[in-house]
């Protein structure tokens, strides 16, 4: 069966299956599961999906509900929605993904206070140290040639596109930088661009080679990436200085200039002299005060392209004809793109007759909303128009300088850096070879791994999946096989099936991934990439997280964190304020706030204590009820107040939706 319940207030979020299983459907529904208890349930729900339906309908038969996990908001927002829905909230939706600490007044603080136990972090960091030996270091990576004049393109354009400058270089333009410091392919933006630059002189290349964008893996090593990004480079800079592009742009914006300063003056002269009060009149029916001012218009623009003082018209000579120009305003076909020649040119005559006809007439033109606004001149219309399209064209002049120069900047730096690599790869052995085909990260992170145990586990995280692909193609090219965690579920927990049942020993995964409650104790050695998160506060959740995974009540074995950094870089500056962030939060977190003892604050609607062996023995006469040291507030059944409020609306006439309620 399936249902829906709508009420004036909306649907209720369960909409799906009825499920009806002996969990779900009980066969005593007024003796009701005492309680239900759900484990590492950042894994079990999220907002909308079936499970949360399943884990909903099944809290519903039960008298209380406890979530249990070490990290309950990974999905941020929506993790939130869905552990309120299972606690009994519906419709309490809150915000809290917010970059700094929420503040004491959010409805989110209030709500912990009342709902969440916490132990505090000095009492989680001590049930861990008793049982594991934890080690941390970092390891300082000088990056090759090309990989530096990669970073230093993309760190000069960050810099310039920077969105949020509170942020620093967490903001998201920076996000360039540290993906290609493990690896230049596995920047999104470089790959974007060598795609554009490849493709740039054919638009239906450029349409299907956008797909290719988001594959890595591509290119046989850094130096390939860096030579087939060189020569994309010269030849979109080629285009650019190309008839077609910068002296094409230069001359229309020449052109569109002198239009626009001509209509200017035509303004002006018609100010001056204004034409007869008939300007629809044909030609032939003209008096002769307006025959009059239309030579005299003619002779004006015949002036401002000839300074011949040619006064007998017709209007045209030579010289003002290789120099006549003007703009048209041209119409547009069903698609919007624009019908005919943008300009006239070579004919003075042509541009007098122009003005002549088609610009003493009257537009209407279009307000903000696409309605018919107060008709204006024709001639106003088209300056209007015309210095707009000026501004335009400008702008991508200055766009195309701009990338020129750039591109200029990239192909000497490229040049110089790639030469470099090529002398230093013919001397190259062993780990520098690694390095110049798949980068000075990944081969520091051969070189770690083949520098311990074969038998040892190792999980490497990084922020980004496309690096993960990319280590994976690296590793298995050296012939060292690892799985990559990622995917539907059952893949990811295939790929942490392999891992902890020892057939592969390194597993790649995500700082992000939503295996962030797997069990990794086989792991004895936690490898970062790069800097996790997305601000310092989230990247130290994240990294605390991460290690979590095999650092945790139950390790025997010592566990040795590593974090890599590439020097001459952000990395440096991220891991510091990493540092800074999980102190503060280590002070945070160590606080009592959440911790529900005796002798607390007793108007709290539950209390919850943690008895000893002697106190169980003590209290074992006592009634069963009295077992669990919960107390509701409301102890009324959900029978009893269905009947409570349908007497009451009985009495007051009125209708009430049970299941909205």
């Amino acid at each position: 069966a399936r249902f829906c319940v709508q009420s004036p207030r909306g649907p209720c979020s369960f909409d799906g299956w009825v499920y009806t299983s002996k969990l779900h459907m009980p066969q005593h529904p007024q003796q009701p599961f005492r309680r239900l208890v759900l484990d590492e349930v950042q894994d079990l729900i999220e907002d909308g999906t079936e499970a949360q339906k399943n884990l909903v309908q099944l809290s519903r038969q039960c008298g209380n509900v406890w979530l249990m996990s070490a990290t309950p908001f990974p999905h941020g927002n929506r993790s939130v929605t869905a552990n309120h829905e299972l606690l009994g909230f519906k419709r309490l939706k809150l915000d809290v993904e917010d970059a700094g600490r929420l503040g004491a007044w959010h409805p989110f603080e209030k709500i912990k206070a009342k709902l969440y136990v916490r132990s505090p972090q000095s009492v989680a960091d001590e049930a861990v140290e008793a049982t594991a030996s934890v080690t941390k270091q970092t390891i300082d990576i000088a990056p090759r040639p090309v990989e530096k004049t990669f970073y230093n393109i993309a760190y000069g354009k960050a810099t310039q596109l920077v969105t949020n400058r509170q942020n620093g270089e967490w903001d998201h333009s920076y996000f360039s930088c540290r993906q290609l410091t493990v690896h230049p392919e596995a920047s999104a933006d470089l790959r974007q661009q060598l795609a554009s630059n490849r493709n740039s002189a054919s638009s239906a290349f450029a349409s299907s080679s956008s797909s290719s964008v988001n594959r890595v893996g591509r290119y046989a090593s850094v130096d390939s990436f860096a030579r087939q990004s060189l020569n994309a480079a010269r030849s979109r800079l080629r285009e650019l200085q190309s008839s077609a592009c910068i002296p094409r742009q230069v001359e229309e914006v020449k052109y569109t200039s002198k239009s626009l300063q001509l209509a200017e003056k035509v303004k002006t002269h018609r100010a001056n002299a204004p034409r007869a009060a008939n300007p629809f009149a044909a030609t032939g029916n003209a008096d002769a005060s307006d025959t009059a001012a239309m030579e005299r218009e003619a002779e004006m623009i015949h002036d401002y392209f000839c300074t011949c003082c040619r006064s007998d018209g017709p209007y045209s000579c030579s010289r003002a004809d290789r120099n006549a120009v003007i703009r048209l305003i041209r119409e547009r076909n069903a698609f919007g793109q624009p019908i005919g020649p943008e300009f006239i040119k070579g004919d003075c005559n042509a541009v007098i007759e122009h003005f002549a006809t088609g610009y003493c007439r009257v537009a209407a033109t279009m307000d903000e909303d696409g309605d018919r606004s107060t008709s204006i001149g024709a001639l106003d219309h088209y300056i209007s128009v015309t210095r707009r399209t000026l501004d335009a064209k400008k702008k991508a002049l200055e766009d195309m300088e701009k990338e020129a120069s750039d591109l200029e900047a990239q192909i000497d730096a490229l040049a110089k850096s790639t030469a470099e690599s090529r002398e230093a790869r013919a001397k190259a052995r062993g780990s520098d070879n690694v390095a110049a085909a798949h980068g000075s990260k990944s081969a520091a992170l051969i070189q770690y791994l083949e520098e311990h145990d074969i038998k040892d586990r190792h999980i490497v995280f990084s922020m980004w999946h496309d690096t993960l692909r990319l280590v994976q193609l690296t590793l298995q090219r050296n012939g060292i096989e690892s799985v990559f965690c990622h995917g539907s579920n059952d893949n990811m927990q295939s790929a942490i099936d392999k891992f902890t049942t020892g057939k592969v020993n390194v597993i790649l995964l995500s700082a992000r991934a939503k295996a962030s409650g797997a069990n990794l104790q086989a792991a004895s050695h936690v490898i970062f990439l790069d800097p996790p998160g997305e601000h310092a506060d989230h990247g130290a959740t994240l990294e605390r997280q991460a290690v979590g995974r095999a650092v945790r009540i139950g390790q025997k074995k010592p566990v040795t964190v590593t974090r890599f950094c590439v020097e001459d870089t952000l990395e440096a500056k991220l891991w510091g304020e990493i540092d800074r962030a999980s102190k503060r939060i280590s002070k945070r977190d160590d606080d009592q706030s959440y911790v529900i003892a005796e002798g607390k604050d007793k108007s709290l609607a539950r209390q919850v204590t943690i008895e000893t062996a002697d106190d169980v023995q003590a209290h074992k006469g006592e009634e069963e009820e009295e077992e669990e040291d919960i107390e509701l507030g409301d102890t009324t059944t959900e029978e009893d107040r269905i009947k409570r409020r349908m007497e009451e609306a009985r009495k007051n006439g009125t209708v009430v939706d049970l299941a909205d309620d």
